[in-house]
């Protein structure tokens, strides 16, 4: 309920991203990401949220462009 009032996405709740860039896009989309059965979080995956959490970022190449950076650069909160 607390999540509806914070953000209003019609995502509730959400599976385990595949990579940092899948979480990266949706916490550029919503305020606040809620996560449902993580019964394993990977190294990574768990790296990745504490970057979030505590403000990193990550850079991507763009795509089709040799020498572009694409910079997520987010805070959030995670459930």
């Amino acid at each position: 309920m607390i999540r509806l009032l914070v953000d209003p996405s019609t995502v509730l709740v959400r599976s385990a991203p595949k990579e940092e860039r899948d979480l990266m896009v949706g916490a550029k989309n919503n305020w606040l990401l809620a996560f449902d059965n993580l019964s394993y979080i990977p190294e990574s995956l768990s790296d990745a949220f504490c970057r979030l959490s505590t403000g990193g970022g990550q850079a991507n190449r763009e795509l089709y462009k040799d020498a572009d950076e694409h910079v997520f650069d987010v805070m959030r909160l995670l459930l």
